[in-house]
């Protein structure tokens, strides 16, 4: 059930977004596509009451627990950037806009950073998640199904940051262009 529940949530998730950017860019109607995108957090709550549902219930926690945590500790960190990000490529294409500037150097290290800052907070909502999760499962039941998910917290912290590290060391610089000069 809570499988179903991610891919439905997912989908509604999709759903919501493109919807909203469709309203925004195909029918100009800027302020029904502000409340067709607000919907979009609607999916993380679904998933968040039908697991709590599912652990009232006398569910053995377990991988499909944690996996609903991890996709709603993601979400809620990730989720404005990817609105955000969609939202850019849409006003490109439909609207006109300019791209946005491909980021070189420091301003790159500093966009790795805050990717990892937003790995760190989705990584503290799931544990929160699960830690809430391990609570309200019923005594004596077996949580370690679920309590998987903060070692796989870890690694995910771990190697993001030391993909973050290596923008430090190894800086993404400009290409230079056919004058042999860098843009600027």
């Amino acid at each position: 059930m809570i499988i179903a529940t991610i891919v439905a949530c997912e989908i509604l998730f999709w759903v919501f977004l493109l919807g909203g950017l469709a309203a925004r860019y195909w029918l100009r109607l800027k302020r029904l596509s502000v409340w067709i995108l607000a919907c979009a957090p609607l999916a993380d709550l679904v998933l968040l009451a039908v697991t709590a549902i599912d652990m009232r219930r006398g569910a053995t926690p377990g991988l499909t627990h944690a996996l609903a945590a991890i996709y709603i500790g993601f979400s809620v960190s990730w989720g404005h950037r990817l609105i955000a990000k969609l939202d850019n490529a849409w006003a490109v294409k439909y609207a006109g806009a300019a791209r946005a500037p491909k980021l070189y150097g420091r301003d790159e290290t500093v966009r790795v950073f805050k990717d990892f800052g937003l790995v760190v907070a989705g990584a503290a909502v799931t544990s929160g998640l699960v830690w809430a999760l391990e609570r309200m499962a019923l005594p004596g039941v077996d949580t370690s199904g679920l309590t998987q998910a903060y070692g796989w917290m870890q690694r995910a912290v771990v190697i993001s940051l030391i993909i973050a590290a290596t923008y430090l060391i190894w800086p993404n610089e400009a290409p230079e262009d056919k004058t042999g000069t860098p843009p600027t």
